[in-house]
């Protein structure tokens, strides 16, 4: 077993999208500032864990590859023996998916807590409601907070391990996975050659998918802008993070940036 005398360990599911990780962190120190002797484990996807193993409030993160080596039940019954090591005193699934849902049900724990909009959300053993007028990370954290009975709403912001010097340039994330949630490119192209964007370097940033987006915005750009350099799929999750930790501002869509 992975549990040690007088430690209590804690389990959160998030499986989702990267922006829903980092809205998802805030979990773990929520679950520290109640039980500082317990230990937390992050259950994300191969994509998500880099952004978890920088949350300090995170003991250990376990990746799941669910598309991948871990797919179907065959993959949910195999982490959920890996899981089931810990002997966990609660566990907490923001993700609202058939899989989580199926995948929390095998975990062996009293308390599961979970929305009342999570897919067969019968499974769970607690279950709070999913209030959709409030912030994602006050919805998030209502559900450790419903495990120590705690009806605030107050917010706390995601924190990482990355608190750079700030320096006076821009970072513009346009891409985004949904095309109804990318502001149109003219509208970046605007804000490249706004005068106050003229005066600073200005960095683009995103995924390997988000290329094709970053080269046309440049197309219009057409080199009017003195310092604009392009980053877009060149680096990696904790060197993105490093550029917009170091950054003065950042722009970007609904995303994970």
């Amino acid at each position: 077993m992975d549990n040690s005398t007088n430690q209590n360990n804690y389990l959160i599911i998030q499986t989702a999208f990267l922006g829903d990780v980092v809205l998802s962190l805030s979990m773990a120190e929520y679950i520290k500032s109640q039980d500082s002797k317990s230990k937390v484990v992050f259950l994300t996807t191969k994509a998500g864990s880099p952004i978890a193993e920088e949350c300090e409030f995170i003991d250990k993160v376990i990746s799941y590859d669910k598309r991948g080596k871990d797919r179907g039940i065959r993959g949910i019954i195999k982490i959920s023996k890996r899981l089931n090591e810990f002997d966990f005193t609660a566990v907490f699934t923001p993700h609202r998916s058939f899989r989580s849902s199926i995948l929390t049900k095998l975990i062996k724990s009293r308390s599961k807590y979970g929305f009342d909009k999570n897919s067969i959300s019968w499974l769970f053993s607690d279950l709070v409601k999913y209030c959709a007028d409030k912030h994602e990370i006050v919805r998030n954290l209502s559900l450790v907070r419903a495990y120590w009975k705690d009806n605030s709403d107050e917010i706390i912001k995601p924190k990482l391990n990355k608190n750079g010097l700030k320096n006076d340039y821009v970072i513009m994330a346009p891409g985004s996975v949904w095309n109804t949630k990318r502001l149109p490119k003219e509208k970046w192209v605007e804000l490249i050659l706004h005068p106050y964007m003229l005066d600073r370097k200005v960095i683009l940033i995103g995924a390997k998918g988000d290329i094709q987006t970053a080269e046309a915005i440049l197309k219009r750009v057409d080199g009017k802008h003195p310092s604009l350099v392009n980053r877009t799929g060149q680096d990696d999750i904790k060197q993105t993070i490093e550029v917009i930790a170091q950054g003065r501002l950042l722009i970007s869509n609904d995303s994970a940036p």
